[in-house]
C-alpha cells in the first residue's frame, strides 16, 4: 500500500498544529506524479487509437510501442516516487 494512504487516518486525526511541512510536500509530490501518469496514459491511449485507425494494427502497434516504452522508462527512472518513499521511511523512524 502507498505510505501516504496508510497514514491517512493518522493524518486526519491530528490537530491543526500537529501537521508538519513534510506531510504536505509528500502529498503534493504524490499528486503531481499521479497527474503526470494520468495525462501520459491518456495521451498514449489517444495516440494508440489514432495510429491504429490511420495505419492499421501492425503499424499502430509499432508506433504506439515506440511511444509507450520510452515514456514508461522515463517515468520509472525520474519519477518522484523513490524520493517520496524515502521521505515516508524517514518520517516513520
Amino acid at each position: 500500500m502507498i505510505p501516504a494512504l496508510s497514514r491517512a487516518p493518522k493524518l486526519l486525526n491530528r490537530k491543526p498544529y500537529e501537521y508538519q511541512a513534510t506531510d504536505f510536500v509528500g502529498l503534493w509530490c504524490w499528486f503531481a506524479v499521479e497527474g503526470v501518469l494520468v495525462i501520459g496514459v491518456s495521451f498514449v491511449a489517444l495516440f494508440g487509437f489514432l495510429t491504429f485507425s490511420l495505419f492499421g494494427a501492425a503499424w499502430g502497434t509499432l508506433l504506439t510501442a515506440s511511444l509507450v516504452l520510452p515514456f514508461m522508462w522515463g517515468v520509472s527512472r525520474w519519477s518522484l516516487l523513490p524520493w517520496f518513499r524515502r521521505l515516508s521511511l524517514e518520517r516513520s523512524n
